[in-house]
């Protein structure tokens, strides 16, 4: 009995200790730049977006109106839904909802790959698994343009069982450079305890559970090297949002939330224009900019990036990340920081997958030295709390310049 009367003490401590930890925990946060205050550039407008949505259509945890809902509360501008194999018309959704911009892309597969498709339309010539296998066929194995009406996206281009085989086609406009569904899956399988521990504090801090979990997308960084080397590739975050963990019957576990997982991680387009509202011409402009990769990705949850900027001037006229320039019209790559609160910060310039340059400045104006691709990353050094490491954690890749 003094056992069990000791047993049940020392179980009421921990979990003491771990609920007063858990407070501070819910208190604690980086405050590396003011959210509400951060400004746009001088040059461009900065709109948010999450791509690889999955709604409960296809296992995700809630209905694309709830989805909105959420996408709004965490300040989402548009949202590109990608259920697996969903076929159904009457699930696709077009329009504002929630003050969120709303897309019905897909997700498909393809030989052993997950391929998606994002549009501004309905793609409504993919009605089928019969239909679906053919119209990729023919999308992949065609010379890509930017003025098609479809994106095709890689999809978690390394995650087991569902990756490329053999040379990647000439059709592939662009890859999942990240991907958090898949990042934290790996984490699991590297470090199961690390990855419990980030459940537990996901009780009490969303945001620094998930930094917990993020690592430099190596591999998926050195493809997409190598592919635009060869051609034009295009790099995105996807969310591969579903709102649950896992699904045991009616019962789930919401981890991470559609909300924490927008709030999280998100592409970010840069529009010489303000979006106006009214979603016919919205929409174009939205997919246009994807489909040039005039954006960058980010870790929003890290620091707010709005503000930051990555663009080459030459003849007094900016060229965005996407764009295509002549070496001898010598660009100047400028790279703008907004404001932070900490100066363990590095600009790394990337030429043909190569480290060329590293700034520890908000403000880079860089002459271009020599023809080649070109691309921007920021990272920053934080104090992550219990366990206490002190980590480089990646904040901004940007699409590539191609400088030719």
């Amino acid at each position: 009995m003094r056992i069990f009367r000791s047993l049940f003490v020392f179980i009421g401590i921990i979990l003491i200790a771990f609920l007063t930890f858990g407070l501070f925990l819910s208190r604690y946060d980086l405050q590396l730049n003011a959210d509400a205050l951060s400004p746009q550039h001088k040059l461009f407008y900065d709109y948010r977006g999450v791509t690889h949505v999955l709604s409960s259509y296809s296992g995700g945890g809630a209905l694309p109106a709830d989805i909105a809902i959420d996408a709004g509360k965490a300040k989402i501008d548009f949202v590109y839904l990608s259920d697996y194999n969903d076929f159904d018309p009457t699930h696709e959704v077009f329009g504002y909802n929630s003050d969120v911009a709303m897309f019905t892309g897909k997700k498909l597969n393809y030989l052993d790959a997950n391929i998606l498709l994002y549009s501004s339309h309905s793609i409504k010539q993919i009605d089928s698994l019969g239909t679906s296998h053919a119209v990729l066929s023919d999308l992949l194995n065609q010379v890509p343009s930017e003025t098609s009406d479809i994106l095709t996206v890689l999809a978690h281009p390394f995650r087991k069982d569902f990756e490329w085989e053999g040379p990647y086609p000439s059709g592939l406009q662009g890859i999942e450079v990240m991907n958090l569904r898949h990042m934290w899956q790996q984490r699991w399988l590297a470090n199961q305890v690390s990855f419990i521990w980030s459940c537990l504090l996901y009780l009490f801090n969303p945001k620094m559970a998930l930094l917990r979990l993020i690592d430099e997308p190596v591999q998926e960084l050195n493809l997409w090297d190598q592919l635009n080397s060869k051609r034009k590739t295009i790099g995105l975050l996807g969310s591969h949002a579903t709102g649950v963990l896992f699904k045991v019957g009616s019962m789930s576990i919401p981890f991470p939330r559609y909300e924490d997982s927008f709030r999280f991680g998100s592409n970010h387009i840069l529009l010489k224009s303000e979006l106006t509202g009214v979603y016919a011409r919205d929409s174009e402009k939205i997919q246009d900019a994807l489909t040039t990769g005039h954006f960058y990705f980010a870790i929003d949850a890290l620091a707010n990036p709005r503000g930051f900027a990555a663009y080459l001037q030459a003849n007094s006229r900016n060229y965005l990340m996407g764009d295509t320039i002549s070496f001898n019209q010598k660009p100047i790559l400028h790279v703008d920081i907004p404001p932070l609160t900490t100066k363990n910060i590095e600009v790394r310039i990337y030429r043909d997958g190569m480290e060329v340059q590293k700034f520890t400045d908000s403000a880079v104006e860089w002459p271009i030295d020599r023809p080649g691709v070109y691309r921007v990353q920021v990272r920053i050094r934080i104090q992550l709390p219990i366990p206490g490491e002190l980590r480089w954690i990646p904040w901004i890749y940007t699409n590539n310049f191609y400088v030719r």
